[in-house]
Order: structure tokens, then C-alpha cells, then sequence
């Protein structure tokens, strides 16, 4: 599995985009903070569209190629920027159909576990704000 990362310092940029850097960047600054670190996630393929969504750490990340994978985006990190090691981001699962990706997560950032969503209509080039589903009153956090 390829893995790309950040450095926790570099979570706290402005945009959700991350500053651009090169895969073997990413791995070697996660491996320096977390041995081994832990990962999951998934691809999602549409055309000639490849999404790809992963943890690393607790940071839910996102890259897309419109090329059929000969060159992919600048990794964007999706979840809130962190640096609570109770917080948790986990069991990352993509969709996609054209343009259109949606992505979940379970995350317990507001103190139980709720699945957490963020959607793209542009082929991931930017993502809508954060929603929580509230799983015990049935409600949606923004």
C-alpha cells in the first residue's frame, strides 16, 4: 500500500490542502513519528477517475488521479487537523461516481463513536465542511 503523511506541524495549515510535497516525503516523515504506523482505507474508481482515501496515525487523507493513475493530486488531509492521540479516525471506506466522492469515517471526537462524512461534487478538488451523524439522538453535527 502506498502511505503518505505529514508531520503533526504541518496539520495546523489554513487550508485542508496539504503544501505540496512528494510521496517519499510523506513516508519518511510518518515513519519517523509512528513505527509501524497504522493505516487503512480505500479506492474508489470511476472512468478514468481514481480516488484513494487512507488513515495514517488518526489523519484521514485523500488524493485523486483523472488520468487513469499516471499522476495523482497533492494529498489533502480531510479530517480535523490532531494532535489528540484519544481522538480516533478509523475504517476509512470511498465512493464515487463521476465527479461525485464521498467519504466516511468513524471518528469519536465528540467523546463516542460516530460515522463522519465529507462529500466532493468536483472530483475532489475540494470537499464540503465535516458532518457528524449523531448516532444516539439521530441528528446531524456540522
Amino acid at each position: 500500500m502506498i502511505l503518505f503523511s505529514v508531520a503533526f506541524g504541518l496539520m495546523f495549515q489554513a487550508q485542508a490542502q496539504l503544501p505540496p510535497r512528494s510521496h517519499d516525503e510523506y513516508c519518511k516523515v510518518i515513519e519517523s513519528i509512528v513505527d509501524p504506523p497504522k493505516t487503512d482505507g480505500g479506492l474508489a474508481v470511476s472512468g478514468t477517475n481514481i480516488y484513494a482515501a487512507w488513515t495514517c496515525g488518526s489523519h484521514v487523507l485523500f488524493t485523486g488521479s483523472h488520468d487513469g493513475g499516471k499522476t495523482f493530486a497533492n494529498t489533502m488531509l480531510l479530517s480535523t487537523p490532531n494532535t489528540n492521540p484519544k481522538i480516533v479516525n478509523d475504517n476509512v471506506t470511498i465512493s464515487a461516481t463521476g465527479n461525485n466522492v464521498a467519504i466516511m469515517w468513524d471518528s469519536n471526537k465528540t467523546g463516542i463513536i460516530n460515522p463522519t462524512i465529507r462529500t466532493s461534487s468536483d472530483g475532489g478538488n475540494t470537499f464540503g465542511n465535516i458532518v457528524t451523524l449523531n448516532s444516539t439522538s439521530g441528528g446531524v453535527n456540522k
